[in-house]
């Protein structure tokens, strides 16, 4: 006979409450009180109630229902558990199968956008520089080059403001030409589209204008 509870810790069985089809007794049995230590009171609690211990109620012991199963269906019960167990363990397996799988996706896209961001950004700079590298340049212009020049390692260029982009444009396109000249558009709208970013001269501005 075996129970999910050791019932040698137990002392006498009372009462068979019921016996199923199974062979499995359900007995009442009682045990020493495990608060009390079947002592009935708790020297440290003294000065409440004079200790008694609530668990038990001061009986010194307790009551408990407990099955008892038959060796053979208890094998059966144990096969069941096992069962059970072998199956959580390959839905966790699974589980965890797909969940590196996602991550190992995401990790993946995340690089290949950082590559995208870090090659974007290479030819981005290399053009701007190729632009401006033998512009004269007044203070602020100077400041706000360097600004967006101190971006290219640690920010994608297309996370600009328009407003930054737009006066990107100009600087560049001044770089190259006057303003709305050929050349000043034609530089303007090279770096313009290395930021995905839609340069409008004024010229085309106009024409929206009146169309």
């Amino acid at each position: 006979m075996k129970s999910e509870n050791n019932i040698h810790e137990y002392g006498k069985v009372l009462e068979v409450l019921k016996v199923d089809r199974n062979g499995t007794q359900t007995v009442e049995m009682k045990f020493t009180c495990d608060r009390c230590s079947g002592n009935g009171t708790l020297k440290h609690l003294s000065h409440i109630d004079n200790g008694i211990c609530y668990k038990c109620e001061g009986s010194k012991v307790m009551l408990k229902k407990i099955k008892i199963y038959t060796d053979s269906h208890w094998e059966k019960l144990e096969t069941q558990r096992e069962q059970r167990r072998q199956k959580e363990l390959k839905e966790q397996a699974i589980k965890d199968a797909e969940y590196k799988r996602i991550e190992a996706e995401k990790e993946a896209q995340a690089q290949k956008s950082k590559d995208q961001y870090k090659a974007l950004n290479k030819e981005f700079y290399s053009t701007l520089k190729s632009y401006m590298q033998h512009v004269k340049m007044d203070s602020w212009t100077k400041q706000f080059m360097k600004s967006i020049l101190d971006l290219r390692l640690t920010q994608d260029i297309k996370d600009l403001s328009n407003n930054q982009k737009e006066t990107l444009c100009d600087i560049v396109g001044k770089s190259s030409g006057r303003r709305n000249s050929k050349a000043y558009n034609e530089a303007a709208k090279v770096i313009a589209s290395k930021m995905d970013y839609n340069f409008i001269t004024e010229q085309e501005a106009m024409q929206e204008l009146e169309a």
